[in-house]
């Protein structure tokens, strides 16, 4: 028995007896050929011995199976992770990190890679510390005060801003005062012409423009506006 394994242990504990369907060829604990047995006697032997708890058996052991592969799986995740090594528990075998996770990934753990990282960053750290107290330093000031003098963008912005000032707001007003001096010319050019109409045609008549002329016409009297503008 200590040397029995779990699914030999399971399957012989949950290995009940079955139940006669017929009472010919069916019995239990016997080896007489053929045997007889009342119809739902326990037997064990016999081609009417039926066993309908074999399923359940069946079930039971396929379930402890599964449950051996996810405990596996727990120890494998547990040694490539680096928390805690399971090495010498039942159930695992090999080495932290596994074999599988060395052939694919790395030789340490995820702990360990971060750790890893972690010093190289460090280091990574120091040296550009470092590297500010040499001459590649210095060269990298003088790069940098290039690039920062090298910085005109406020050019294009103050052009843009006096492009739009004479070119939209200075222009545009001379544009505005050139047609208004076109419109008040034309307008004064309106305004001389009907003064002049209106001077000759209301101007007061001078006593010599006001006398009329008697015309005798066919034995009568005419009165005729004198020439005023002969």
């Amino acid at each position: 028995m200590g040397m029995e394994d779990g699914e030999s242990y399971l399957g012989r504990i949950y290995s009940i007896t079955g139940l006669c369907s017929d009472p010919s060829d069916c019995c239990i604990g016997s080896s007489t050929i053929p045997c007889q047995s009342s119809t739902y006697a326990d037997c064990d032997y016999g081609a009417n011995c039926a066993y309908p708890c074999e399923i359940l058996k069946a079930g039971i052991i396929e379930g402890y199976k599964t449950v051996l592969q996810l405990y596996e799986i727990e120890l494998a995740m547990t040694a490539d992770l680096g928390i805690s090594c399971p090495v010498g528990l039942a159930g695992f075998d090999d080495t932290c990190p596994t074999q599988d996770f060395q052939a694919q990934y790395a030789n340490l753990t995820l702990i360990g890679l971060l750790e890893d990282y972690k010093g190289k960053i460090i280091g990574t750290k120091d040296s550009l510390a470092n590297l500010a107290s040499t001459s590649v330093g210095d060269t990298m000031l003088e790069v940098e005060d290039f690039l920062c003098n090298m910085n005109v963008s406020f050019v294009e912005r103050r052009y843009d801003e006096v492009k739009n000032d004479i070119c939209g707001t200075l222009f545009g007003g001379v544009a505005q005062i050139n047609w208004a001096l076109w419109l008040l010319g034309i307008s004064l050019e309106v305004v001389a012409v009907l003064a002049h109409v209106l001077t000759v045609r209301l101007r007061g008549l001078s006593e010599k423009e006001a006398a009329f002329t008697m015309l005798d016409y066919d034995g009568g009297q005419e009165l005729r506006r004198a020439d005023v503008y002969g």
